[in-house]
């Protein structure tokens, strides 16, 4: 690995850190309390592309975000993914709350989804 590529992953790490951490609404004192690691440290991890963690302390990063540990080193367009699968998943829940709510009114609700379907992608 030449130095230029893992300087790239280590840029990636700390906006990886900082994504995944806002996308679970955790502050950096949270996640580090969670991972077990010292407050410090993990700010280092997410600010400093030369912070060099250990492997334990990425492991344990991954632990506390579930996520791989491979994710914490991948390009910020997976995070991206997976940021609009969440929006996906959240819209589903809140159509799902809808239905349960007003359960007479299911297949109206249903109706008017289909035919919007194209604009809820």
């Amino acid at each position: 690995m030449k130095l230029g590529e893992y300087n790239y992953i280590m840029i990636a790490l700390c906006n990886n850190l900082k994504s995944l951490r806002k996308l679970k609404k955790m502050t950096q004192i949270e996640l580090a309390d969670l991972a077990g690691i010292s407050i410090v440290s993990f700010i280092r991890y997410e600010n400093d592309p030369e912070s060099n963690p250990s492997l334990n302390a990425l492991l344990k990063l991954s632990k506390a975000l579930d996520c791989d540990i491979f994710d914490l080193l991948k390009e910020n367009i997976e995070l991206e993914k997976a940021q609009h699968e969440i929006e996906d998943a959240i819209t589903l829940n809140k159509i799902m709350k809808l239905l349960i709510k007003y359960p007479k009114m299911q297949y109206p609700i249903l109706e008017i989804l289909i035919q919007h379907q194209s604009t809820l992608k």
